[in-house]
């Protein structure tokens, strides 16, 4: 996958529709002023024009009032009893220290309304100057179980109906309040982020969903891509809140937090125990090779024997000189006999360069529970890495996990999760400093992506066979986001792990693809075929909010549809679009 193909194949937007962005954009504070003012107008009308009887108000609870030294049941009950007398609907969670939207209720009504099968939401927020205007507006992905792990990102309101809490409540759930002891959630939970993660595992919000539009053949990805995927925790995707400025957005549990693999096995005192085959495509790079093992052997081995991990190397190659293929034996023999070393197995068979076959023969040779697909490019720096990836591969919700990539020598990004966007699948960030975190440590800590690149993915080897193994249609680009787009669409969350990262010396093995018109012609061809597998995801991200720019970096950008006519604002297609008559 390659961002500047995409580039090349978007084109550019014409000079007016530049013009039209420069004329038509307004600030964000006086456009979310604006829209807040136009959304209560609208429930005015809609509650004006209805003729039922009166809508009871949901009840209001502030965060600190959560805090108790008593039973955290007890004060559930207490908080369940008074919406019940209040015949509330629902129930609004949110912080003091700020105000709630004036268009929330109405938005949180009408979500409700909509979305039956949804009884926990959250939504976007932003905050308060010191001047009294709105800004910085966090606008969040759909539920991320993985990225929740990482931080209490739902922030500063959220929203349960009445029947969900009772049914907390009523459950041994609703005991706890030390869940942090308990294997596999997070650490430092203040009591809303506590209630938070109670609902979301009652609601199934830690578990595989079904099969995308699963009993729901009626509905679009475009027209609601939550529910077509089963997300079970809702995300109204507007602002609901406006935070006082310098408050904690994740109320202590932020992304910046230790690696949480090292945080729970110091926690519950269990070792861990994982077989990984660590498999890596090779040909006539013995150096290269070199450097990817021993580095890899290097970190793994530093973290000792309570880092509970067994692996083994399976390289394929598929047709080394016989000069390299003598030095990569030789270099395999001599590898040293570390604790937990399995062993190489060194697969050989001249044949034509296709990525996807490679990755799938050394996955029959594979004898371990996880498989770890690992470019010969890729460079192992620091202990911890490969520990961090088990931690979130384990999860049975989880599909493939990946890593931060960098440059190598250097701190600019080359890969820290992907995005779906208008165009197609791209690397956001590509080329931007690591020194700097970029829109609410999207280069920082975990996150639930669309997808991982297949230069570094982890994934349990009885997954990979249920998804039939890497499409071999596919020989060079875009096989590992189909590999990742089917996994979501079969009810799996893709996880990227940017706290940790590992060097990538980029298409070293094989050159630039993007130097060859032929090359290049191949990509195409590849990347049309994605979009025809996975037609239901052209265009659709639920891990990329529709306000976040169409492009490698990481700002909001509101769409110009919403402040002029869609039929004023001259737009070109990419090719491959075009060649499918979409326009």
């Amino acid at each position: 996958m390659k961002q500047a193909l995409l580039s090349v194949m978007e084109g550019r937007l014409d000079q007016e529709y530049k013009r039209k962005c420069a004329t038509l954009q307004t600030s964000y504070n006086e456009w979310i002023r604006d829209k807040e003012k136009a959304q209560v107008e609208e429930a005015q009308k809609q509650k004006a024009g209805r003729k039922q009887k009166e809508e009871k108000e949901p009840l209001h609870v502030f965060y600190d009032e959560l805090e108790t030294e008593g039973l955290f049941r007890e004060k559930l009950a207490g908080l369940l009893a008074l919406a019940q007398k209040k015949q509330a609907p629902f129930l609004i969670f949110e912080r003091r220290q700020g105000e709630e939207g004036k268009s929330a209720v109405f938005l949180i009504w009408d979500f409700f309304d909509k979305h039956p099968e949804i009884s926990l939401l959250y939504g976007d927020e932003d905050e308060i100057s010191e001047e009294g205007k709105y800004r910085n507006p966090y606008f969040k992905p759909d539920w991320s179980p993985d990225t929740y792990l990482s931080c209490f990102y739902p922030g500063s309101l959220f929203a349960i109906r009445t029947k969900t809490l009772q049914k907390l409540v009523a459950s041994k759930e609703g005991e706890a309040f030390s869940p942090w002891q308990e294997k596999g959630l997070p650490p430092k939970m203040t009591a809303p982020d506590l209630l938070f993660c109670l609902l979301a595992r009652q609601e199934q919000g830690f578990a595989r969903r079904r099969r995308a539009g699963e009993n729901s053949e009626e509905i679009s990805p475009r027209e609601d891509a939550q529910r077509y995927f089963h997300l079970p925790i809702g995300h109204l995707p507007e602002v609901l809140f406006h935070r006082n400025e310098g408050e904690d957005l994740y109320l202590g549990r932020n992304y910046k937090q230790e690696l949480l693999s090292q945080f729970h096995r110091e926690e519950s005192g269990e070792k861990p125990s994982y077989s990984v085959s660590i498999i890596i495509p090779s040909k006539d790079n013995p150096l290269l090779l070199k450097q990817c093992l021993h580095a890899v052997m290097k970190t793994v081995c530093a973290q000792g024997e309570s880092a509970g991990i067994s692996y083994e190397f399976v390289l394929v190659d598929n047709g080394s000189s016989t000069e390299n293929r003598r030095k990569i034996e030789t270099l395999l023999a001599s590898l040293p006999q570390t604790p937990g070393f399995l062993g190489a197995n060194y697969v050989y068979q001249p044949e034509p360069f296709n990525f996807s076959h490679m990755c799938n023969r050394g996955a029959e040779e594979a004898g371990t529970d996880y498989l770890l697909f690992l470019n010969d490019d890729v460079e192992a720096l620091t202990e911890g890495w490969l520990s961090e990836l088990l931690y979130f591969a384990e999860k049975p919700w989880t599909g493939a996990v990946g890593v931060k990539l960098l440059y190598p020598n250097c701190d600019l990004i080359q890969h820290c999760g992907i995005a779906n966007i208008r165009i197609g699948p791209v690397h956001k960030l590509q080329h931007f400093s690591d020194s700097k975190e970029y829109y609410f440590g999207y280069n920082r800590g975990v996150h639930d992506m669309i997808g991982v690149t297949g230069a570094c993915l982890l994934i349990r080897a009885g997954v990979f066979q249920e998804m039939g193994g890497f499409p071999e249609d596919m020989a060079v680009a875009f096989n590992d986001v189909e590999l990742n787009y089917h996994l979501f669409e079969s009810g799996y969350y893709n996880v990227c792990c940017n706290n940790v990262f590992l060097y990538h010396h980029e298409s070293l093995s094989r050159g630039d693809d993007l130097k060859d018109l032929a090359k290049m012609a191949r990509m195409e061809r590849e990347l049309t075929r994605l979009m025809e597998i996975h037609e239901n995801l052209d265009g659709v991200d639920p891990f990329l909010h529709r306000y976040i720019s169409d492009n490698e970096n990481m700002k909001v950008q509101v769409t110009l549809n919403e402040i002029a006519p869609p039929n004023e604002l001259p737009f070109t297609s990419p090719k491959c679009f075009q060649a499918r008559g979409k326009i």
